[in-house]
């Protein structure tokens, strides 16, 4: 019986809630003061200004440079030139000048 009327209850509220946003009627963007056009401008005080907009931005190229990624010359054994001088290259010259990938 209770979750019948459950049941019933969230149909009915999800109903009037989507008959509501189905409106042709009505503006969904006029009435939470939303522009119909973004600008590139509007775009980058979102990610200066929002959380949200500056992680969603962000979140791949942090996500996929937190770890250094693994580069060699194909499958030969040992270090070849190219191993020895990416080594060179990666190596931190001192705190203040981190390695290449932390410019990545």
């Amino acid at each position: 019986m209770i979750l019948q009327l459950t049941a019933n209850y969230l149909m009915t509220r999800t109903a009037f809630i989507k008959g509501m946003m189905d409106d042709p009627r009505r503006d969904l963007n006029r009435e939470c003061g939303y522009p119909d056009t973004i600008s590139i401008e509007d775009y980058k005080l979102m990610i200066r200004r929002e959380g949200i907009a500056n992680r969603a931005n962000g979140v791949y190229p942090e996500e996929s440079w937190s770890i250094d990624p693994l580069v060699f010359e194909g499958e030969k054994k040992g270090q070849t030139a190219f191993d020895r001088r990416l080594q060179e290259i990666m190596e931190p010259i001192n705190e203040e000048h981190r390695n290449l990938w932390h410019w990545c």
